[in-house]
């Protein structure tokens, strides 16, 4: 729901993936709004601080959230790891598949697989001050879905309640912070 009304993110929208997609219902007919740069896979929507963020696939050294304040015109978010923007050079694979509400902040699940170093991160990042900050690596805070495996699946579903956050990968898990 954005703005009350029924809203789906253009997964893997029909057109050109130069910009990705998202639908809503309105007087009974779904209506497309195209406007994320560079998102032809738009993963998870959600509205924030006045703000519609969207979770997207983004091309290498981009960044794979997307914000606007009328739904129409997006421009991407800053990422910030360790002082500096995150870098997505190196990336094959970079997407925001989750957002979440908790405790009245905005979380965000990073999915960037490295294949320079063969590795695939799944990271937790919070928005404070208009930038996304990193929060927490979900290799190191969950057990992995593989026996032995470094790389965590992405959360498939996320549900907050009386403070807790519930997210499944193949497991659930919940957590306060």
């Amino acid at each position: 729901m954005l703005g009350g009304k029924l809203t789906i993110a253009g997964f893997d929208p029909i057109g050109s993936p130069q910009y990705g997609t998202y639908y809503q219902l309105e007087n009974n007919e779904w209506q497309t709004y195209s406007g994320l740069p560079c998102g032809q896979h738009n993963f998870d929507l959600i509205e924030f601080d006045n703000k519609i963020f969207a979770g997207i696939g983004a091309n290498r050294g981009l960044t794979p959230i997307a914000y606007s304040n009328d739904g129409k015109i997006f421009e991407r978010a800053e990422m910030i790891k360790d002082g500096k923007q995150i870098d997505t050079t190196g990336g094959e694979c970079i997407r925001t598949y989750n957002f979440f509400i908790l405790n009245d902040e905005l979380y965000a699940e990073l999915w960037y697989e490295n294949m320079t170093e063969k590795r695939l991160y799944s990271q937790i990042y919070k928005y404070q001050d208009g930038k996304f900050y990193f929060h927490s690596d979900l290799v190191n805070s969950l057990n992995t879905a593989a026996e032995g495996s470094q790389n965590m699946p992405p959360i498939f579903a996320k549900e907050e309640l009386n403070g807790k956050i519930f997210l499944t990968t193949s497991f659930l898990y919940s957590t306060n912070d």
